[in-house]
């Protein structure tokens, strides 16, 4: 079974991203990096300006999970001691583990080797809750900046092309969570802004067009 291909990892360095799609390609994953500098990503998630994301179909996230974590336990071993992550606090490493999504696979596995070697006692079955409740954080829809808002409204009487790609944005926008699901990456009642902005960019718009054909035509 395969099917659309969704964000699995995001990296700032396509060598980074291009090292994971290898390995996956070895253990016979469908995967792909693509180059992603989508401007109004960037407005609304704050992300870096330009990201290498690598893709593999839904199904299979599980799968390169397992992969990434795997090739992360062998490297671990050969890490060396002034690594950052042995100046982490136990609270900092735990944070690592409890937000693993954030983080690479290597880096969640170096925090529970750290951990285990300080003495703490670790938990699979916290660890699993840890990630549950993660999964629940991030599937819960965002709220748009309310100066994206302010803008959206303030080009929409302005002509309203920015305004129309804003409210579609914010009506269509779409998150992928850790287990490759989509969710709706904003609430109701932003969706009622964004659905706002839209129409009334789209009226603006049309009017904007119909005085430039028959003023100045």
């Amino acid at each position: 079974m395969s099917g659309p291909l969704r964000i699995y990892r995001r990296f700032n360095m396509r060598e980074e991203a291009e090292e994971l799609l290898i390995e996956l390609t070895k253990a016979g994953v469908q995967a792909e990096v693509r180059e992603n500098s989508d401007v109004l990503d960037i407005t609304f998630s704050g992300r870096p300006a330009t990201e290498f994301h690598v893709l593999i179909p839904k199904d299979r996230f599980a799968t390169a999970e397992a992969i990434a974590h795997r090739l992360a336990q062998d490297d671990i071993e050969q890490a060396s001691k002034d690594h950052y992550l042995y100046d982490f606090t136990d609270d900092e490493l735990g944070d690592v583990l409890r937000k693993r999504d954030a983080w690479s696979a290597f880096d969640f596995e170096l925090a529970k080797k750290i951990l285990l070697e300080r003495g703490t006692i670790l938990d699979e079955s916290v660890i699993s809750g840890w990630r549950e409740d993660r999964m629940e954080r991030l599937s819960r829809p965002d709220k748009a900046k309310w100066w994206w808002l302010a803008i959206g409204y303030a080009s929409a009487f302005m002509g309203g092309f920015l305004a129309v790609i804003i409210g579609w944005y914010i009506m269509n926008g779409k998150k992928t969570l850790p287990d490759g699901s989509l969710v709706h990456a904003y609430g109701h009642s932003t969706n009622i802004h964004g659905q706002r902005i839209f129409w009334t960019g789209m009226v603006f718009l049309v009017l904007w067009l119909c005085v430039r054909f028959f003023f100045f035509v």
